[in-house]
């Protein structure tokens, strides 16, 4: 057993420093989104002195900020290797640095912790296909990618610490310790981000299966509940202070966690009482029992927390929904997307169908807790594919869940080749794995923009934000950071490279700034403009020559600001600032009445 193990762990890392040569000359600073720019922010502040509980973006919508739904966890290998840099390189270029180097470190951990997820049905060197396969899975190391430090990475090391307790637990001999262990990476996942809450009910629901088809003891899957509401009441106080325990917040670790938790612990109480043998003595009656008791769980999570089922947001402003949410695309249902993106689709897709498949190929031939094994994979992995039909962003979790049958799938393609007689077809049998992952590494990626980029308005550069920000932050400030109005998914990068502070970025608790660039960069009447830049006190406007930050904002039947700006015909009251060729932007200073 230990030899295949270290021999995973080698490959492992073998694998890992191949991803990080081929990236480092590719990716840069494009791996970056507007939420790892802010992730940087809310380091920073944490280094300059912030409280632990204060989450509040002061420079975002001056002057009462935006309280974020983020949590401290992921902030602190950031705070250390910034910290480490700091003194050679200068605060921000520590920050996008450590941004570089964090990453590499959960890749691996997730890496090794998917080998140990795999062993329960890749036994020996079998394992070590899964790393291939992992590869062909883009959505999964998509995540891991040099800048990606928002929540993705930890949230995919819980669900696969998760998978591994289920395939032991469902395994039976190995479950010692496993209800523990999946408690307490539920607990730490849900502290991260609340989009592990669905896969835990996923993996009770494939625990509560196992037991119907059973009928064995549910210690461990107590174990897990009880340590799971437990671990979220211990990490309550580290993550808020007193004053906000009590407060249901959808979007993040709060009191609706607890309700999640206590629901999870209610559901495997009741079921415990109602799976008594002289109760439910078959797999019907267990059934039944699982549905009661699954069905009184759900009920008093609606009762508690209604709005959380509708969404993560809760009562969003669905004027915001209009002017952003629509526009994010790991956020629409997989149907949604562009007809032109079907190869991309595709191939997200490719690795979760062929892991159900034979998850449930594998449930339906065998015997004893191996058919146990792949029947609770198969049910994550249908839900794995499902997902993606609700958000695009679950495609993560769909290929997560599906990379262990996969791979098994490959190795069972190669043993059943050997076993054929004549040479051709037994060599084309122990290709066709290599041949179609290579087949789907081939197929286009496949990009989408917001909106419709179908007629730039302009030709020019693409908008980079890094180009423009030495300019930007030289400008000169009297009182307090200048405030700038620039389309919302360039305001966080905006805060980690300018002292500025800006009108609005792409979060759901900050409407009011989202709102208000629409309303100004939309607007026809120039007088109406005006109202806004003066209301706000913003001093300076910012926009894109071409791109779609530039198509979503083209006006209606009359020209918009950004037309106006973008044409060269800005308003007397805007004055034209420089900013280095190649930016692909154009900035303005406000002037007085």
């Amino acid at each position: 057993m230990r030899r295949p193990a270290v021999a995973y762990g080698v490959v492992a890392l073998a694998a890992w420093a191949l991803l990080q040569v081929l990236w480092s000359g590719t990716a840069g600073v494009a791996a970056f989104d507007p939420d790892d720019y802010m992730r940087l922010v809310q380091v920073g502040d944490l280094m300059d002195g912030a409280g632990w509980y204060d989450l509040h973006q002061h420079r975002l919508d001056p002057p009462t900020g935006v309280p974020m739904h983020w949590t401290r966890l992921p902030d602190l290998p950031i705070a250390l290797v910034a910290g480490l840099l700091e003194g050679g390189h200068g605060r921000t270029d520590a920050l996008l640095a450590a941004a570089r180097v964090v990453p590499a470190g959960l890749l691996l951990v997730f890496l090794l912790a998917m080998g140990w997820a795999a062993a329960p049905v890749l036994p020996g060197l079998s394992r070590l296909v899964l790393l291939a396969v992992l590869c062909v899975a883009g959505p999964v190391l998509m995540a891991f990618l040099p800048g990606r430090v928002d929540h993705h990475g930890y949230h995919l090391i819980a669900t696969a610490v998760l998978t591994g307790a289920l395939l032991r637990i469902a395994g039976g001999g190995e479950a010692r310790h496993m209800g523990l262990l999946a408690g307490l990476a539920g607990a730490v996942g849900l502290w991260v981000s609340h989009e592990l809450a669905p896969w835990l009910v996923v993996f009770s629901g494939a625990l509560a299966m196992d037991w119907v088809v059973s009928g064995g003891r549910l210690r461990q899957p107590l174990v897990f509940a009880g340590t799971l509401l437990a671990a979220v009441l211990a990490i309550m106080p580290v993550a808020h202070p007193p004053a906000d325990w009590t407060a249901a917040a959808c979007d993040g670790f709060s009191a609706a966690t607890v309700g999640l938790a206590a629901m999870i612990a209610v559901f495997w109480a009741l079921l415990a009482a109602l799976g008594r043998p002289r109760l439910a003595c078959g797999p019907v009656r267990r059934l039944g029992a699982a549905g009661l008791a699954g069905g009184a769980a759900a009920a008093g999570f609606a009762l508690l927390l209604p709005d959380c089922l509708a969404s993560p947001y809760g009562v969003l402003d669905p004027a915001v929904g209009v002017v952003w949410l629509d526009f994010v695309k790991e956020a629409r249902p997989l149907a949604s997307l562009p007809a032109g993106e079907a190869e991309t689709l595709l191939r997200f897709l490719i690795v979760p169908a062929l892991g159900l498949a034979f998850a449930a190929g594998a449930a339906a031939r065998g015997q004893g807790h191996r058919r146990r094994q792949w029947l609770a994979l198969a049910l994550v992995a249908t839900a794995g594919l499902l997902a993606p039909f609700y958000q695009v962003r679950l495609v993560s979790d769909a290929a997560l869940f599906a990379a262990i049958p996969a791979a098994a799938a490959c190795v069972a393609t190669w043993r059943w080749a050997g076993r054929l007689r004549h040479a051709a077809p037994r060599a084309l049998l122990k290709a066709a794995p290599a041949l179609g992952m290579a087949a789907i590494l081939t197929l286009g990626t496949g990009t989408a923009g917001h909106g419709d980029a179908a007629a730039p308005a302009a030709a020019g550069p693409p908008c980079d934000t890094a180009r423009a920000a030495p300019a930007l932050a030289q400008l000169p400030a009297t009182a307090g950071p200048l405030l700038i109005a620039a389309p919302i998914d360039r305001g966080p990068e905006l805060l980690v490279r300018t002292p500025h502070a800006v009108v609005a970025a792409p979060y759901h608790r900050g409407p009011d700034g989202l709102l208000a660039v629409d309303a100004l960069f939309r607007a026809t009447d120039m007088d109406a403009a005006r109202a806004i830049v003066d209301g706000r006190g913003i001093d300076i406007v910012l926009v894109c020559r071409a791109g779609p930050d530039r198509e979503r904002y083209r006006g209606a039947g009359a020209p918009s600001l950004v037309d106006r700006l973008a044409a060269g015909t800005p308003p007397p009251w805007l004055r034209p600032l420089s900013l280095p060729d190649g930016a692909g932007m154009l900035a303005f200073r406000t002037t007085g009445p």
